[in-house]
């Protein structure tokens, strides 16, 4: 399993959100500059975390970005599922996969553990929220 490049920016712009003071926001340009992502990569990032919930916008002279949620309440995996979709490690853990060498997936040995992994990586990222990143910064 890898995040994308574009998931890898999200991460790092929820990040900077969630550092931001009460009340305060950031404008895309600023976001663009601090992150080293290119500005219409960053609209682009900033747009579906929008849609995704986890990023409000305010328009004009002053608008900006800011976090629509507790920094608490958004976990690494929540960022990771708004931008690149189902976490899963291989193609035959994800919902609605067809797989052509067993009839039943759950009659595969390799399917049960990579299963199993997927579980435990999901459940570490649900576990680590923003605040906890803020912290460890």
């Amino acid at each position: 399993m890898k995040i994308t490049r574009e998931c890898d920016y999200a991460i790092r712009i929820t990040l900077l959100l969630a550092s931001l003071g009460k009340g305060d926001i950031a404008d895309a340009k600023t976001i663009s500059e601090r992150q080293c992502v290119p500005k219409q990569f960053t609209l682009k990032i900033l747009r579906e975390l929008m849609e995704a919930g986890y990023v409000k916008s305010f328009k004009g002279a002053h608008g900006g970005y800011c976090l629509n949620r507790d920094a608490a309440e958004i976990s690494m995996k929540d960022i990771i599922t708004a931008i690149d979709g189902e976490l899963a490690i291989n193609d035959c853990l994800l919902c609605g996969y067809k797989c052509n060498r067993v009839d039943n997936v759950n009659d595969c040995p390799v399917h049960r553990r990579l299963e199993k992994l997927n579980s435990v990586i999901d459940s570490e990222l649900s576990a680590i929220s923003f605040a906890d990143l803020l912290a460890d910064c």
